[in-house]
């Protein structure tokens, strides 16, 4: 077959959306599909790359949601492919809209909730909106988590049907640990800093103020230790606003910003690390860097919020001080924990698993 992906960013890699996306395209060309991703205007050299136009990207805000307003300039090429597999629900919508009678046929994909930010607010309400009509609308539906599927009307708890069809044409298929993933090699500097890591890119979102303000509880326990934030600027006025709250807190020397780490190195880092946090605070799935320091035998603590719950980490509530407590229970055990952790996700969240599930969900709703 023909199949084509539509998302925000797929080359270069940055974000655990687009290594799902280059997961995705290995495992349909060892399948003997064709197959095309649709994406943001970026520097890449790829064939197997079709740009979408978008002239508000200029803005530098907003770029994710208007993306999806030019979608339709592609219609022609976009109604070549057999198989569209739509990431995100506003991709998925309009994909819906441009098909002819029904074809190509369609998946879409949720990587997490996008609008518990603000529950309630008119741009939530409108985003769940247009999440449940996508969901309603493609011929299948593959969740992040169970988080997703619940905000779309289905009775399902965390953890619960891992890699099945929770409803007619909705699949729960969580994150993997990347096929032949290679546990990393210590980095001495990095191991002599007894880091802390936070593989977050700087959203908002994502909740890097959170692991900020409870190291500098947890530092004091142990003055040795730092604390790394390794990630893209995402969002450089929150970027900047977390330098300045490390240097209020006096932690200058203790706190560094490393920047994005490129995908095949992040390993070294996990291997090197004393402790992984992801401390989002909402508009998250099931972590791929949370699966990935695991599979590592790093210990991860997590918040206890939208698809982390589906993860097997150590987990409280996305508030600085209930962070810093979880952080000084789990120190002391951070060996066991990451053992225990580590066998946990290699059972239930590993490639094959993965990519048997979405082989079938590939064939059953191209008809083949």
């Amino acid at each position: 077959m023909r199949v084509g992906q539509i998302t925000y960013s797929y080359k270069p890699l940055i974000g655990g959306g687009d290594i799902y996306a280059e997961m995705l395209a290995a495992l349909l060309v060892e399948g003997g599909h064709s197959q095309r991703v649709f994406q943001r205007v970026a520097q890449s050299t790829d064939t197997d790359i079709c740009f979408v136009p978008n002239p508000l990207a200029r803005l530098h805000k907003g770029e994710f949601w208007t993306q999806a307003l030019f979608l339709p300039l592609l219609r022609r090429e976009l109604q070549k492919e057999d198989l569209l597999i739509a990431h995100y629900p506003i991709y998925a919508l309009m994909a819906a809209h441009l098909r002819s009678k029904g074809r190509p046929a369609l998946i879409g994909i949720s990587h997490g909730v996008t609008w518990d930010e603000r529950p309630g607010s008119a741009r939530a309400r409108l985003k769940r909106l247009i999440a449940r009509r996508a969901f309603h609308l493609a011929d299948g539906f593959v969740a992040n988590d169970t988080y997703f599927l619940r905000e779309m009307g289905l009775d399902i708890a965390p953890r619960e049907k891992l890699y099945s069809e929770v409803a007619k044409g909705r699949w729960f298929i969580p994150n993997c640990i990347p096929p032949n993933y290679v546990i990393g090699r210590p980095i001495d500097k990095i191991r002599d800093l007894k880091a802390l890591i936070v593989p977050r890119n700087l959203y908002r979102n994502r909740g890097i103020h959170l692991a900020i303000e409870a190291f500098h509880v947890f530092a004091a326990h142990y003055p040795k230790t730092h604390l790394l934030i390794l990630g893209d600027r995402s969002q450089p006025a929150y970027a900047e606003s977390l330098e300045q709250r490390v240097k209020a807190l006096g932690l200058a020397e203790r706190v560094q910003f490393r920047g994005h780490i490129p995908h095949a190195q992040m390993a070294d880092f996990y291997a090197s690390a004393e402790l992984c946090l992801i401390p989002s605070i909402c508009g998250e799935g099931t972590s791929l860097a949370a699966l990935e320091a695991m599979a590592c035998g790093l210990a991860v603590i997590s918040t206890d919020v939208a698809g982390l719950k589906d993860l097997p980490t150590v987990q409280c509530a996305p508030e600085a001080s209930k962070l810093a407590e979880t952080m000084l229970q789990v120190y002391p055990d951070k060996r066991q924990i990451g053992i225990m952790q580590k066998e946990q996700v290699n059972q239930e969240y590993s490639y094959s698993r993965w990519a048997e599930a979405w082989s079938k969900i590939i064939n059953q709703v191209s008809g083949n």
